[in-house]
């Protein structure tokens, strides 16, 4: 077997990997999608995810890498014998479009949980507000009545 040949199967296997990988991306993101739309949101578990997809985007980065290294390598070869090599070509072709459509489905995914999860925050940030407002009223009200006091007791020594 030829070196080319042997180039051609680790770029199907690295395809295959980064099909995969994408595949593990795209679930992670379902759950987001899933921890966002719940009304008791927690934050952890969207931590989690996020940690869990960190990982798999650099591992995804590493195939891309290799993928392009190893394709450099043979590049000129094939483009020169694409018939010799029609049916590891034809199966690269169908995983690169694969992990495309992977790709853009992800990437839709992403762009609806960032709005889903921009409007949680939002909801945070005024729950937070109206008790931050609360607590201040509440202080307000505590600070006035000792001022109260105060001049209560001022006036009934004026008076005696």
């Amino acid at each position: 077997m030829s070196e080319t040949a042997n180039y051609i199967r680790v770029l199907l296997t690295t395809l295959k990997r980064q099909e995969e990988t994408l595949q593990e991306l795209l679930q992670i993101t379902q759950e987001q999608s899933h921890i966002a739309e719940r009304a008791d949101f927690e934050e952890m578990m969207l931590d989690d995810s996020l940690n869990r997809k960190e990982i798999l985007i650099t591992k995804l980065n590493e195939y891309d890498d290799g993928f392009t290294s190893v394709y450099g390598r043979i590049r000129d070869e094939v483009k020169n014998n694409p018939n010799v090599y029609q049916e590891e070509l034809e199966e690269i072709r169908r995983l690169i479009k694969n992990c495309t459509d992977l790709g853009v489905e992800i990437r839709v995914l992403e762009e609806r949980n960032r709005d889903k999860l921009t409007q949680c925050f939002v909801k945070r940030q005024k729950v937070y507000a109206a008790k931050r407002n609360a607590a201040s009223v509440a202080s307000h009200y505590n600070q006035t009545m000792n001022n109260q006091r105060v001049m209560d007791a001022y006036r009934f020594n004026q008076k005696n």
